[in-house]
């Protein structure tokens, strides 16, 4: 099993229509990574992707190659690449979030602003987890069964 976070900007373009793009990736994205044993969940929020998946090491190396590969990504900076005993967003496919509770919104605008240099993966699952938890700003699509 492998743990992989990433983070990048959004692309131009997306800031457009940046909803939608959230809600066409996390759509799609369950549909896949239902397929390869995948889940994982998106933070969206002022043009930047924060990402953490779980699964197979195969499964994840191909899937991340594509997101790589995915116009509406840019400047993807791996932040966490780990062997993991578990996972922390079994129940999902992928979710994601585009807003949430301020307090969490601010913590992470800061953690993006340094480029989440010198974050702990626990400090950016810690955050991932803190969206997740929240109804708070939920994408209406994201919540895979």
């Amino acid at each position: 099993m492998r743990r992989l976070i990433y983070a990048s900007h959004w692309a131009e373009g997306v800031r457009n229509d940046a909803h939608h793009t959230l809600q066409a990736i996390i759509g799609k994205s369950i549909q896949n990574n239902r397929l390869d044993d995948i889940t994982g969940f998106l933070i969206s929020h002022n043009g930047v992707f924060l990402q953490a998946l779980e699964g197979p090491d195969r499964a994840i190396a191909t899937i991340f190659a594509k997101i790589a590969a995915d116009p509406r990504h840019a400047d993807i900076k791996v932040l966490s690449d780990e062997a993991a005993e578990g996972r922390l967003f079994r129940s999902w496919a992928m979710a994601g979030a585009a807003c949430w509770h301020p307090a969490v919104a601010e913590d992470f605008d800061y953690a993006a602003g340094l480029g989440f240099e010198g974050f702990p993966a626990e400090a950016l699952l810690d955050l991932l987890r803190a969206v997740a938890t929240t109804d708070i700003g939920r994408v209406p699509c994201t919540v895979a069964a």
